[in-house]
Parts: C-alpha cells; sequence; structure tokens
C-alpha cells in the first residue's frame, strides 16, 4: 500500500505540496451554501452531459465517459482514508479510486464515487479550479468538520447523470410509492436505496419525507428532506429530538429492525401532531431501514 502523494509523483515530477489533501484556499471558504439556483445550474449541465453520453440499457457508462473525455482511472490501495478524488496533472486527468475502502463494496457505490469526481471535471467552476490547483480540496473520512460546498455540488452532478430527471421521473410515475418499488428502480439505474430516495423527493409523483435518525434522535449532522407537497416539515419533537414512542426509528423500536427494513402504519397526528393541513390522510406509513453505521436509521414517511 503507498500514500497518494509517492502514487501521485509517478505522474508529475513538480511541487507535491501544491496537491495536499489538506489543501484550503480563501475561495474556498466564502462559497459555503449550496443554494437553489446553484442547483438547477448543476442540473442543466448534467442535462447537456448527458446529451453528448447519453444513458445506455446499463446505466450511465462511466468508463465509456472516461475513455472518450481521455480521463485516467487508476484502482489503487492508499493508505489516507478517502474514496476517490481528481488530479490535473500534465495538461491530462486522472481519478484515483481508493481500493481500500471501495474493495469488495456494492457496484452502486463505486458508480456513485466515480461519477462524484466526473462531477468535478464537468462543473465549469470545479473544472478551472482543477486546472488552477491540480486537485479540489478534498475532505478525508475522519474529518468532522461540514462538507466543502463543491463535495456538496458534485453529489449533485452524480446523481443527475446518474439519474436523469427526463427518465427516471417517468419511471417514478409508472406506479404508486413503495419500498419494493424503490428498490427495483435503485437496481435498474444502478444506484443506492437512499440516493434514489432521495431523488423521489424531487421526482416522484407521491408527497414523502425522509427523516435520518441516530438512537432514537433525529440527527443534527443529517437533515429532513421532503417533496414540496409532503405537508409537514417534521415528525414531533418529544424533547432532545427524539422520535415520537410510536416510530419505528424510536429508541424504543429500532432494535429490533431487520436489515431490509420494516413497514408501519401511524395515525398521523401520533407522528405530526394534532395540527393536520385540510385532505391530509389520517394514516402515514413509516418505512424504516438501518444504515451502515451502527445506531443510525432512515425512516421514510409516505401516505
Amino acid at each position: 500500500m503507498v500514500s497518494a502523494e509517492v502514487f501521485f509523483m509517478k505522474f508529475d515530477s513538480g511541487n507535491i505540496n501544491r496537491f495536499s489533501m489538506n489543501n484550503h484556499s480563501k475561495e474556498d471558504a466564502v462559497r459555503t451554501r449550496l443554494s437553489s439556483k446553484r442547483k438547477e445550474e448543476i442540473k442543466a449541465y448534467a442535462d447537456m452531459v448527458l446529451g453528448f453520453h447519453p444513458q445506455t440499457d446499463s446505466g450511465f457508462d462511466w468508463a465509456g465517459v472516461c475513455e472518450k473525455e481521455n480521463i485516467r482511472v487508476y484502482f489503487e490501495y492508499f493508505p489516507e482514508d478517502f474514496d476517490a478524488l481528481i488530479v490535473y496533472r500534465n495538461q491530462r486527468y486522472t481519478i484515483f479510486v481508493n481500493k481500500k475502502n471501495l474493495d469488495n463494496m456494492p457496484e452502486y457505490r463505486v458508480n456513485f464515487t466515480i461519477c462524484h469526481e466526473l462531477g468535478h471535471y464537468f462543473l465549469p467552476e470545479h473544472r478551472y479550479k482543477l486546472e488552477r490547483e491540480g486537485m479540489m480540496q478534498h475532505q478525508l473520512r475522519s474529518d468532522t468538520r461540514a462538507r466543502p460546498v463543491e463535495e456538496r455540488e458534485a453529489d449533485v452532478m452524480a446523481s443527475c447523470l446518474l439519474m436523469p430527471a427526463v427518465q427516471i421521473g417517468t419511471d417514478f410515475a409508472a406506479q404508486p410509492f413503495s419500498p419494493a418499488f424503490i428498490l427495483d428502480v435503485a437496481n435498474r439505474y444502478k444506484v443506492s436505496r437512499d440516493a434514489c430516495l432521495m431523488r423521489y423527493t424531487e421526482l416522484g409523483p407521491n408527497p414523502i419525507m425522509l427523516v435520518y435518525s441516530e438512537n432514537g434522535r433525529t440527527d443534527q449532522k443529517a437533515y429532513h428532506k421532503k417533496s414540496k407537497a409532503f405537508p409537514f416539515q417534521k415528525p414531533l419533537d418529544m424533547g432532545d429530538g427524539r422520535l415520537p414512542h410510536c416510530c419505528l426509528a424510536s429508541a424504543a423500536n429500532n432494535h429490533n429492525l431487520k436489515p431490509e427494513g420494516n413497514v408501519k402504519r401511524h395515525l398521523t397526528k401520533e407522528v405530526f401532531g394534532g395540527f393536520i393541513p385540510r385532505d391530509t390522510p389520517v394514516v402515514v406509513q413509516e418505512y424504516c431501514v438501518p444504515m451502515h453505521v451502527k445506531g443510525r436509521f432512515l425512516s421514510v414517511f409516505y401516505f
């Protein structure tokens, strides 16, 4: 196992220090917010990319895209705790994938990781920075600071490339929301269930809410995400961010959850409170699945 910096030196005899993974610029510190307008810009860029590199029957062909764009992709073992990164050297782009973290991972994890790096390549502001500095600011897994805005922008780009709006929106409209339906769509596009659910909140016809929690409390490091039509902002707070006791993700219930998740019906008022907007269904369903980190859960509320 070699360090990333030693490996990079095979491609450049210049000053390696300026490509350090801890490199931060003053310009980066200014851009901290990912606005709705910026998301729309990124989606427009993704549509342009898909015009040149459309989806195939096997999903987004990142290997074919890299070949056409003359981007080298190297899978190597690095001791540093990162998944992948993209480097610009000697007028050429290279994506380094860390087998230490991605070996034996599902295909969808590798797909999203590489498409995230392609997001840096295809977004003009990111590409300019790559050509100016050689590498995007990159966050190590051990870094507990908020993710840089460029990383979140690359996530949006990856999501749009892997799940094109027109195609997956048509698939979402094909039948009512259900956990089995989401898993089927996720497998078709070779993405994770969580990524597919995120896309559903943007493009799906049925109102849903995603709630991340840890040990029965809503996760302050994560967030709630919902479709525009979902009538509530968040579940009831029982104090200290605790979820209502009836929820599958509450501390009283989450220790018995199956790995593939469970579904439970609730009275809407028990989860979201007494004030119920007009025409809101009396019953809401919760689909709750354990996350990869012990004690963390994702609840999907839908009608």
